[in-house]
This record gives structure tokens, sequence and C-alpha cells, in this order.
């Protein structure tokens, strides 16, 4: 959540707490009693009273303290919804791309292009490669010249981290930061800022 809303939030809370601390003040010295409204609302507050005031004053910020996480949650909640959508979005045109695209290269060209339009992303390839791990086809979308360096490195047996690993292990490999595992990739540039 953004940082300012989540203290505007606390900020409404405290300012609650305060103005019920003030009201009640007013009230006590217009109907309950005896002493300056000052007095009764700052300086010469009754034990029972500051204790109330006090409850309510702290329970009112506790509960904009509680509000703003609960926002914040709903924020977080709303963006991985989103983000699954699109996901989701993206499977499914790929999905219909594999029905529909009989020719092995302009299928993974669509798909990088589906995967650029749906997801967002500022650049996707894909490398297909045969039983023997020789490449047979491989295309990119917003990648640049880079790709080629990438390709020749695939067909000389020097393939980068990512082709490596999940080649060795049938379990999902995931590259958090591409800039430092994948430095011997010729894309490691690429994704320096990202």
């Amino acid at each position: 959540m953004n940082l300012q809303i989540r203290r505007d939030v606390i900020k409404v809370a405290a300012l609650l707490g305060a103005f019920i601390w003030v009201m009640d003040g007013v009230l006590d010295y217009l109907f309950f009693m005896e002493g300056s409204l000052l007095g009764l609302t700052f300086t010469n507050i009754p034990p029972h009273e500051l204790y109330i005031r006090i409850f309510w004053f702290s329970g009112l910020l506790v509960i904009g303290i509680f509000a703003s996480r609960l926002i914040d949650d709903r924020e977080k909640a709303l963006a991985d919804k989103e983000e699954l959508e699109s996901l989701l979005r993206a499977v499914r045109n790929v999905n219909q791309l594999l029905v529909r695209e009989e020719d092995e290269e302009k299928l993974i060209q669509r798909a990088c292009e589906e995967l650029i339009e749906a997801r967002g992303y500022e650049h996707v390839w894909v490398a297909l490669l045969d039983e023997s791990r020789n490449l047979t086809a491989a295309a990119q979308e917003g990648v640049g010249e880079e790709f080629e360096e990438l390709l020749e490195r695939i067909e000389a047996g020097r393939s980068p981290a990512c082709i490596k690993e999940p080649l060795a292990d049938s379990k999902v490999f995931t590259v958090k930061d591409p800039s430092s595992t994948c430095k011997d990739c010729p894309l490691s540039e690429s994704y320096k800022d990202h």
C-alpha cells in the first residue's frame, strides 16, 4: 500500500480519538462536572475520565493501524489476483496457439509475442532442443542482437545456467536475479535494471 495512504488512515484514527477526547471534556464541562473547560479537557482531568479517554484514544489508534493493514492486505490480494489473471490469460492464449499453429517456429514466435502482450514482459525468448540437446528452433521478442550470441553459445554446448540447470534436474528452475546468476549469459546485461 502507498505509505501515504497508510499514514492518512492512522492520522484519521488519531484525529478521531483526539476529537472524542475533546468532546468528552466539553460534555463533562456542560453537563456532568464542575470546573473549567480547559481543565476538564486537558489539565485537570479526573482519573476515571483520563482512563476512559486514553482507552478510547488508544483503541481508535489500534483500529486505525489494523484498518491500514487490512487495506494493505486487500491491495496486495488485488495485485496478486491481477497477476494471476494475466498469467491465466497468457496460458490460455498460448494454449490456443498450440491448437491452431502447426509450424513450430511460428508457434514459438507467436508464443513470445503473446507473453509480451498478456504479461507485459519486456522481452521473452524460447529455445527448443531435441533429445540430444541440439537446438532445433528459437524465437524471441524484445531481446535484440544478444539473442544471436546466446544461440551460438547453445549450439556450441556452452549454455547458460537457465538452460543447464533445468536440463540437469526436472525441477522448476527460477532465476530471481539474472544479472548475477547468469553472468556468463550474453543477455545478462539486459537484465541489470530488472
